[in-house]
């Protein structure tokens, strides 16, 4: 009978899942953000530190 509970979960793991997919897109998504909102302005970057 356990086998019957830990199936969905194989199936889970084994077949791609659109919501994973979607979360994965998501996070790309949000990484750039981040990361476009982090980046010094473009003059401090083009002048080298003193």
């Amino acid at each position: 009978m356990e086998l019957e509970g830990s199936r969905p979960l194989l199936l889970f793991l084994l077949f791609p899942n659109p919501v994973l997919i979607l979360l994965k897109d998501a996070s790309k998504h949000l990484k750039r953000a981040l990361a476009e909102t982090n980046q010094p302005s473009p003059i401090s970057t083009i002048r080298p530190p003193d």
